[in-house]
């Protein structure tokens, strides 16, 4: 049996695999957000005034959210494939770094969405059949971070850029205080 394809949500911009402190909040309501630190390509996202120029992060909202978990990755192997799921690549499995660069970069661009996000969904998730009816007008949603994987099963999804006085906010919450 394949292992089901993780589809590109259409996004202009690439989860940062090498540092992407995912934070997740969710309400009993049903709601969840997401934030992550993400890659940018400027000449298809140039930054805003408003986006933390060293530190880009999106918050990713799903609505009516009915069921979430959370993997531990090994960031060394494919992060689809330790969850048994299977993400399409951009090269052949003989291409060089500078190849792959490359096709990412001219995919990028010419589509105007990033090609590799980090962010999918999966249209025919065994996950979603097998919780069965209650899940029926789900999507299954997958983030690829530096060290998890979040698989989410909600009606829908949007995302937003995390504004740079929110950052700034959030690092003095976060920051030790000595006592």
């Amino acid at each position: 049996m394949n292992a089901p394809v993780l589809m590109p949500v259409d996004v202009p911009w690439m989860i940062s695999p090498s540092m992407s402190s995912m934070r997740a909040t969710t309400d009993e309501d049903g709601d969840a957000c997401v934030s992550v630190n993400v890659f940018l390509l400027d000449s298809v996202n140039p930054r805003g005034p408003l986006q933390d120029p060293d530190n880009p992060r999106v918050t990713i909202t799903f609505s009516s959210v009915g069921w979430a978990r959370l993997t531990a990755i090994d960031s060394d192997g494919d992060p689809a494939a330790q969850i048994g799921l299977h993400r399409l690549s951009l090269v052949g499995p003989d291409a060089s770094s500078d190849d792959y660069l490359r096709t990412l970069d001219e995919t990028w661009t010419r589509d105007q969405a990033c090609p590799l996000p980090g962010f999918y969904e999966v249209p025919d998730s065994p996950w979603r059949d097998a919780v069965g009816i209650a899940a029926k007008d789900t999507h299954h949603y997958v983030i690829l971070a530096r060290s998890s994987a979040l698989e989410v099963l909600a009606e829908n999804t949007s995302w937003e850029y995390v504004h740079r006085e929110s950052q700034q906010a959030d690092r003095r919450r976060s920051t030790p205080v000595d006592t």
